[in-house]
């Protein structure tokens, strides 16, 4: 039995324990979604309720008649869901006194987390170019898509949505470029194409796909490999 929580960040936003999933979805509305998400990626900080009301109604078109009872609303609403996980604590959201934080005695594993730490390892300069590769592998893989992809135009999450796509482009480069210097194709188109899958306007994800193009005769492997070039990807081979 797991002692922590996952949270999942990258792409649809899922909370899982212990095989019970709760995941982003419209039964609930859409605030309560927001409140979760906002309150679990900043659960190491107690959190005001002006600073929720500011978040979860950041422009005068959109604020409610009593934002402080709609947020005790929230509230109760979003432990509701989490009931669903069947963790054994009372409360995994603390209310006291106009704040709100989630429980400091309840362990999380959060995707945005591991993936940052592991990118960070992967900078060390003592490691082996080996142990590089595999850490940004072990990033790369928890980047399932872009951050909270269906709330990417909240306000709080566009700056963070940028932050980490820029932490994903470098480590996809810099994996790449590893790899091109190990021939290790076969890991080099399945990377490429994922990359291109989750933004195709990124020169560099093509360059190296065409580069496993123009080599895959020498090395073999174009039977052994399925490419499928996109429009973006033929319209650079038709202009080579």
């Amino acid at each position: 039995m797991k002692n922590y929580i996952s949270v999942s960040m990258f792409g649809d936003f899922v909370v899982e324990y212990n095989g019970n999933v709760v995941r982003a979805h419209t039964k609930q509305a859409k605030k309560v979604w927001a409140f979760l998400e906002y309150i679990l990626y900043n659960r190491e900080r107690v959190i005001t309720q002006t600073e929720l009301i500011d978040v979860l109604w950041p422009s005068n078109d959109d604020v409610v008649k009593n934002p402080l009872n709609t947020l005790k609303t929230i509230l109760f609403r979003a432990r509701t869901v989490l009931d669903s996980l069947n963790y054994p604590a009372e409360d995994i959201i603390i209310y006291n006194r106009g704040t709100y934080r989630v429980n400091p005695d309840i362990s999380f594993v959060c995707d945005f987390e591991e993936f940052e730490k592991l990118y960070k390892m992967s900078s060390d300069t003592d490691i082996t170019d080996d142990e590089k590769i595999d850490l940004l592998l072990k990033a790369l893989e928890l980047f399932k898509d872009d951050f909270l992809v269906k709330f990417a135009y909240d306000s709080w999450v566009v700056p963070l949505h940028t932050y980490y796509r820029a932490l994903y482009i470098n480590s996809v480069i810099e994996c790449l470029t590893l790899l091109e210097e190990r021939n290790q194709w076969n890991d080099i188109v399945l990377l490429s194409k994922k990359a291109i899958s989750i933004d195709q306007y990124i020169e560099e994800f093509h360059r190296f796909l065409w580069d496993f193009y123009v080599n895959a005769s020498n090395l073999a492997l174009a039977t052994s490999v399925d490419i499928l070039l996109n429009p973006l990807f033929t319209y650079v081979i038709r202009s080579s």
